[in-house]
């Protein structure tokens, strides 16, 4: 958890290769890995699908160029099937799932100030109604996608009153802001909604299972906090920023381009659609691993931004099997989801990296790091004391 988002910094650097551009990746096969190897069971269902991934990668094997080509179109996948596998049989407590969310966010402050001391001063900057590279001077969909992260995760701490800073909570609120403001400053969507997306969850599981008045306090919080970070983005932008998120581009603005679901998805949609055309002419096997860029029409030398499209088009029938068990998943954990405060956060941490699948793919460490959580189970007090008692033996 800590250590997978440092790949994002040393890319920002430029730290390649003393900083390997895919570190969350490496990071957390290794693990996962030694985890497998020296866990007594292992779940079926992440096994199933790193089968099921075997076949389109044994046919792209002569296709590929260099090993970079594996590491980047599937070892992701392979991560969330192995660690599917590892956390099946696995149990945490929730006060241990909130430490390590509070880890994994710690490494992002650092992202933080290198991203403000970095930035230009947006005050004299012409935004144009397009994803950025002004923050950081890095990859607008990748800051957005773990600032949007950050934006949970100090939200859900800050709901159950565990310090992030150890100054003050007012601090910690304006570390929330700081995220915000600087993730929407990016222009890019996908990432800042899978965290607004987050609190909505966390606040509608909550709001059900309690209606007690601190919820709704805490719910106001969180469209206050949204709210001024929105308001104040905005105003830097001279408007921009809502035109963005309605969709407008300069095209659309003068009249050249009309609005449509390609225009909306920043092209994604166009690739879409040709992925499913390369499933329906490649039904059984796929065009195997990394493929699918070379072979579409329009959109060729592009790379797939949606994860379920790619598995379609790269491993046919088997990537479709994958993405029903994805689906299947997703709803079971909604499900669950008004079990417990535990089961609720479980979930909202697979539907994030599900979400980023659909902008994001599996490119980044996001997806292979939460949506194994999924599977894992929750420890109980009276577990707890007696694994506690087995260890001090």
């Amino acid at each position: 958890m800590y250590s997978s988002s440092f790949e994002i910094l040393g890319r920002m650097v430029k730290a390649s290769p003393y900083v390997p551009y895919e570190l969350g990746k490496y990071v957390t096969f290794i693990l996962i890995v030694i985890g497998l190897f020296k866990s007594k069971k292992v779940g079926t269902t992440g096994m199933v699908i790193f089968l099921f991934l075997l076949p389109s990668i044994l046919l792209g094997l002569t296709y590929y160029s260099s090993y970079k080509d594996m590491i980047f179109n599937v070892l992701g996948i392979v991560n969330i099937a192995l660690g599917i596998a590892l956390f099946a049989y696995q149990k945490i407590t929730t006060k241990q799932l909130l430490f390590l969310l509070r880890l994994l966010v710690l490494p992002l402050t650092s992202i933080l100030a290198y991203s403000i001391i970095r930035s230009p001063n947006f005050e004299d900057v012409t935004f144009e109604l397009g994803a950025n590279n002004l923050v950081g001077g890095f990859g607008s969909n990748q800051i957005a996608t773990i600032f949007g992260i950050a934006f949970f995760v100090l939200y859900l701490l800050y709901n159950k009153n565990i310090p992030f800073s150890g100054f003050s909570k007012w601090f910690d609120i304006l570390i929330i802001i700081l995220f915000l403001i600087y993730g929407l400053l990016t222009f890019s969507r996908g990432g800042m909604l899978a965290g607004f997306l987050g609190v909505f969850f966390l606040i509608y599981f909550q709001l059900i299972a309690s209606k007690k008045i601190v919820n709704l306090l805490y719910a106001i919080l969180a469209v206050s906090i949204f709210g001024i970070a929105l308001y104040g983005v905005n105003e830097i932008t001279d408007g921009n920023l809502l035109l963005r998120y309605s969709g407008e581009t300069h095209g659309t603005i003068v009249g050249s381009k009309e609005k449509d679901l390609n225009q909306l998805t920043s092209g994604r949609s166009e690739i879409f659609f040709e992925d499913l055309d390369l499933f329906n002419d490649n039904i059984f096997l796929g065009v195997g691993v990394s493929q699918s860029v070379y072979k579409r029409n329009n959109t060729i030398g592009t790379s797939t931004h949606v994860e379920f499209s790619r598995l379609l088009s790269e491993h046919g029938l088997f990537g479709l099997l994958i993405c029903i068990i994805f689906i299947y998943l997703l709803v079971i954990g909604f499900i669950n989801g008004y079990k417990s405060f535990f089961n609720s956060v479980i979930f909202i941490l697979y539907f994030i990296g599900f979400f980023t699948t659909f902008h994001a793919a599996t490119r980044t460490f996001v997806s292979p790091l939460f949506m194994p959580f999924i599977v894992i189970g929750q420890l109980s007090r009276n577990e707890y004391v007696e694994k506690n008692k087995k260890l001090d033996s």
